[in-house]
């Protein structure tokens, strides 16, 4: 009892040490415990990706490749976000011997044109180090094998921010969200934040009579742009849902001389606007088919290739569809 009494003293006679010593004692003990969860979140998150290596599979089947993203600065869902994607179906063509494969899934943008296909081969001007981007405009503006011309029949339809005629691919996400939540929960659960659920809108009682109406024109531009809004970051705060759920096609010039083409490429490198091309149109959609005239049906024919998220896939007819709200992620 004697211990107590001196020790209150002391705390009281010291208050202005005692505060400064609490304080660091209780930010050491906040600091601990966050390491804490940290640690059994990412055990939790690393088992789940562990099963995956205990599935059989066939002998000819490509073993799937895990990768696990752990970004403790998001704590506290100050830092979620939504994003949409689109979704790049290959439609069938005579150019096809196989079925078509399965849907690709980009967040950013799909290019075809010369300024991507000589972008893709700066890694081959190291040698100028940080001006490798130029030299490559500067090197290849004058060759003929790019995709100077990327003549194609576009089939759209209009923005539509959720309707009776597009609400079964919204109902797929809620459906799948569910499920996820209905999953039996552990006890190192606590530590996992639990999914942010949207109250739900019964679009099958929302009619958009435009939503079904497609457009068609066929374009004969130098390069051609299909982007997200996560690429436009300094217009996406401005614009409201209904604008945001859209894809925008932009419909480049014809290039007319090589000089300008140097000139233009640059100031886009420069400015780092790789999706901001010289626009002669450009169309907002939430569907949009791309029928390219060209493609490579020999083995003589040039390799001609779209650049999806910066990944070179062969030109082929392509249904693009935005997907909206489809990923949650965390960022810094």
């Amino acid at each position: 009892m004697a211990f107590v009494i001196r020790f209150a003293k002391a705390v009281r006679n010291n208050w202005k040490k005692s505060t400064v010593f609490a304080s660091a004692l209780a930010y050491g003990v906040s600091y601990s415990n966050e390491k804490y969860e940290i640690k059994q979140l990412m055990r939790y998150y690393c088992t789940e990706a562990s099963r995956y290596g205990e599935v059989k599979i066939g002998l000819n089947q490509r073993p799937p490749k895990v990768l696990v993203l752990l970004n403790p600065a998001a704590n506290r869902k100050s830092s979620e976000e939504d994003v949409n994607v689109m979704r790049i179906e290959v439609l069938p063509s005579a150019a096809d011997e196989s079925p078509p494969e399965k849907p690709v899934y980009a967040v950013g943008a799909l290019q075809w044109g010369a300024f991507r296909d000589i972008l893709a081969l700066r890694d081959k001007y190291w040698y100028t180090a940080s001006l490798r981007d130029y030299t490559a405009f500067l090197f290849n503006a004058f060759d003929g094998a790019h995709t100077w011309n990327c003549k194609a029949k576009i089939s759209y339809t209009e923005p539509c921010s959720g309707c009776s005629n597009c609400y079964k691919d919204m109902d797929d996400q809620w459906a799948a969200a569910k499920k996820q939540e209905q999953q039996p929960r552990r006890w190192w659960s606590v530590f996992v934040p639990r999914a942010k659920t949207n109250p739900k809108t019964d679009y099958s009682k929302i009619i958009n009579e435009k939503c079904s109406v497609r457009h068609e024109l066929e374009v004969d531009p130098s390069e051609l742009v299909i982007k997200t809004g996560n690429v436009a970051v300094e217009d996406k705060e401005s614009e409201n849902n209904e604008e945001s759920t859209k894809l925008e096609v932009l419909v480049g010039e014809q290039v007319d001389s090589s000089f300008s083409f140097i000139g233009d490429s640059w100031g886009r490198v420069n400015n780092r606007k790789y999706f901001e091309c010289p626009v002669k149109e450009s169309i907002s959609v939430r569907t949009v088919e791309l029928m390219p005239e060209r493609l490579k049906v020999e083995e003589t024919d040039p390799e001609i290739y779209y650049s999806i998220d910066n990944e070179a896939y062969e030109v082929r007819p392509v249904r693009i569809t935005l997907v909206p709200k489809a990923v949650e992620i965390f960022t810094f």
